[in-house]
């Protein structure tokens, strides 16, 4: 006969406790929200030592495309595409840089055959196709894309050090980069409906050239399929951290549309409990003031979206869904008066920190939190694969209708 042995009572209730173990597949059980540990701070400082001016075409610029692909390859990123940058002078002269995509494949989605009322109608009639099919036969996943892009240049080339010799970017573009960076570790421990592209962006401080290009290379029927353009810049200094819809939600007709996925990323904060496990909220401007917009006869409240320009305004002039991250003080009575801080330090400033030599983390770390250039780092990565894991309006993951059509659990 074999003998058992019985735990005691508190054994078993202490194994209860104990988090379970990661299976083969080595994704990690992230205990609490954002909690990915120090690879994007180490990253975000690494970028800042190892190449503080990194203005567009400089070989700071270069050195950082270097790490980058140094870095995507350690996370397995084989598939590195890497996008020529051009701007050509009136004279004749060609300066090159690039951008550097990956691109992840997802299971793709179908048609939600129960959709929630209010859906908006423009994604119902996207759908009517594929709901045609579904009652005689499983069509074939549709594909929906979001991009996640943030540019890895900042204001300085190296000949200009002698004029702000403190300044690394590390507000600029360096967190934003590692941002991209940590979501892409994380990415890899899952399976995603959505095709997610991620993009490295050069030259943003070349009038977004570098989102220009990368526009300009998306034929009609990727950018019709394109749910949102997620972006991140200037994430790491500012008092508290924003997020916006584009100016093109101020078109007749176009609220809901273009800004639903800016009110699922506060819904990914709220669910997520960001503020418990960082003690940062995500905001919307709520400046509620009539404010003048380029490009429209009559004034706007300034209210979920920003009149800073970054590397979303020429998806938002196309007409695509975008939300835009940064950090700053939105709580003024004038669009003129907005800041990045408001710390005594960078009074002198104005309290603005980008493109100026206080952008440096020898000059910014003695001013906040020690942990907030983790923690934002953290934020702004468990904010945007929130976003992702949420799907697009009107259908299911392919996996999810794929259960539900065969009548099997699948949470299991």
């Amino acid at each position: 006969m074999t003998c058992r042995r019985r735990l005691p009572l508190f054994c078993l209730c202490l194994l209860l406790l104990l988090p379970p173990a990661a299976g083969c597949s080595g994704r990690r059980e992230t205990a609490v929200a954002a909690d990915y540990g120090y690879y994007g701070m180490r990253l975000a400082r690494r970028i800042a030592a190892e190449a503080p001016y990194r203005a567009p075409y400089s070989e700071g610029e270069a050195r950082t495309r270097e790490l980058l692909r140094e870095e995507l390859a350690r996370l397995g990123c084989t598939a590195v595409q890497e996008q020529p940058v051009i701007r050509s002078g009136e004279d004749g002269s060609r300066r090159q840089t690039a951008n550097l995509i990956v691109t992840l494949p997802g299971s793709g989605f179908h048609a939600d055959e129960t959709p929630e009322p209010g859906h908006d109608p423009a994604v119902l009639e996207r759908r009517a196709p594929t709901l045609e099919t579904a009652t005689t036969a499983r069509a074939a996943p549709e594909h929906r894309e979001v991009l996640v892009l943030a540019h890895y240049d900042d204001c300085f080339a190296p000949s200009e050090a002698a004029q702000v010799p403190d300044y690394d970017g590390i507000h600029e573009s360096a967190a934003s980069t590692a941002v991209l960076l940590v979501l892409l570790r994380e990415l890899a421990k899952t399976e995603t409906a959505y095709d997610v592209t991620v993009g490295f962006l050069a030259a943003g401080n070349d009038d977004y050239l570098g989102a220009r290009t990368l526009l300009a290379s998306l034929d009609a029927r990727r950018r019709e399929r394109i749910d949102c353009v997620y972006v991140a810049e200037r994430i790491y200094a500012g008092d508290k951290l924003y997020a916006h819809a584009g100016r093109s939600s101020l078109l007749p007709d176009s609220k809901y549309r273009m800004r639903r996925k800016l009110y699922e990323a506060t819904d990914v904060a709220i669910e997520r409990r960001l503020k418990t496990y960082t003690g940062m909220d995500l905001l919307t401007n709520q400046g509620g003031y009539p404010v003048a917009v380029e490009g429209f006869a009559e004034n706007h409240i300034y209210r979920e979206f920003t009149l800073r320009d970054s590397d979303y305004r020429p998806f938002d002039e196309a007409g695509i869904p975008i939300v835009f991250f940064e950090s700053a003080d939105y709580n003024v009575t004038a669009a003129e008066a907005v800041i990045e801080s408001r710390h005594p330090a960078f009074s002198n400033n104005g309290g603005m920190l980008a493109g100026s030599n206080y952008d440096s983390l020898r000059l910014i770390e003695p001013q906040v939190e020690t942990s907030r250039l983790r923690l934002r780092i953290n934020a702004v990565a468990e904010l945007l694969l929130g976003a992702i894991a949420k799907g697009s309006s009107g259908y299911l993951a392919a996996d999810v209708a794929d259960a539900e059509s065969e009548g099997t659990d699948h949470l299991r």
